[in-house]
């Protein structure tokens, strides 16, 4: 049964909440959001992140959740993205029950569609509520016209790897 207007705001404002204290705790636990430069290999499903010097600072296991676009000002989803593998898609698919949890078609849409920034950021945040991640990491393209924004499934600190 789809979610009334009032529930929907209601998990809305919960899932942003939470997404602001988990991105909180990723920044003073480990480091998020300090600079430096992410890579993200699908073959892994592994996000890094880099200091300023180049040294690998974090690696976390990530779901893929979408992308947004500053030019067309528009979003869409991994799980419906060709140029995410196919296993990462899967990965992602989970998602896709949003649409009959909230009653809400754009958690099914599989082309991409018109979003902001701000809307981008509280799909995200539902996704990572969806998916019990600890977070969230937006990852901007090399010119900042495009965002990857991931859930961060586990993280672990650089050190641990040696």
């Amino acid at each position: 049964m789809a979610l009334t207007n009032r529930q929907f705001k209601k998990l809305l404002n919960q899932a942003i909440a939470e997404l602001e204290k988990k991105q909180e705790a990723l920044e003073r636990d480990f480091g998020f959001g300090a600079g430096g430069r992410w890579q993200y290999a699908q073959e892994t499903a592994k996000l890094q992140l880099f200091d300023d010097n180049n040294n690998m600072t974090v690696s976390a296991d990530v779901i893929d959740i979408g992308s947004y676009s500053r030019p067309t000002e528009t979003w869409m989803w991994s799980w419906s993205n060709d140029t995410v593998l196919p296993a990462l898609r899967q990965r992602a698919e989970p998602l896709k029950t949003l649409e009959d949890i909230t009653g809400l078609g754009v958690f099914g849409q599989a082309k991409p569609f018109d979003a902001d920034v701000p809307m981008a950021w509280e799909l995200a945040a539902i996704c990572v509520k969806h998916l019990g991640a600890l977070g969230c990491y937006r990852g901007p393209s090399a010119d900042s016209e495009l965002f990857h924004f991931f859930a961060i499934m586990d993280v672990k600190r650089a050190e641990a790897f040696n």
